[in-house]
């Protein structure tokens, strides 16, 4: 994968053109903050596209582009995948702000990235405050706290349709998450 293939997919075609649907860019080193500008830009069009699998890409720097997309109408992911994405605590508040809106995916893969437990804190956070359309949220969560643990519990109660699928550094599935299962 390299920036010109992205570029070419999406600068080649116009959006409201475009009937892909899947797009899977996984491990390209170089979807940075440019190539999230792009897909950004091709989200906020009227495009088809209802799944976005970025997995292994270095994305967080573009992370705000992403969030920005994902709050407009016009888009109608379902999916978005950014498993192993380098995703850091500060970049979660970009993503929360995307989960307050009503135009939200309905699945978030952030599975193998250190959030830590602030990151957790304010994703779990945004979705104790709306009801939008997100069904399942992946996350990797190291540290187990009594903060994220009551908020689990409290995501459970405001959004019963939330599952969360959580997967701590060395097991497959965490206890905390079972409450939201």
């Amino acid at each position: 994968c390299s920036k010109n293939n992205y570029t070419t997919v999406i600068k080649g075609h116009p959006a409201e053109s475009m009937t892909l649907q899947y797009l899977r860019l996984g491990s390209c080193s170089d979807t940075t903050q440019h190539g999230c500008k792009y897909i950004s830009n091709l989200l906020q069009g009227d495009s088809s596209l209802t799944n976005l699998d970025l997995g292994f890409n270095p994305t967080a720097t573009g992370l705000c582009f992403l969030s920005e997309a994902l709050k407009k109408p016009d888009c109608s992911l379902k999916f978005v995948g950014l498993w192993g994405c380098s995703i850091t605590p500060f970049s979660c508040q970009d993503l929360a702000s995307a989960l307050i809106s009503k135009q939200s995916p309905e699945a978030l893969d952030l599975g193998q990235d250190t959030l830590g437990p602030s990151g957790v804190v304010v994703l779990l956070e945004a979705l104790t405050q709306k009801n939008g359309p997100l069904k399942t949220l992946g996350l990797k969560i190291d540290t187990s706290t009594m903060e994220i643990w009551k908020l689990l519990k409290d995501v459970k109660e405001s959004n019963p349709q939330v599952t969360a699928e959580c997967n701590k550094a060395r097991t497959a599935r965490s206890s905390g998450c079972d409450s939201l299962s």
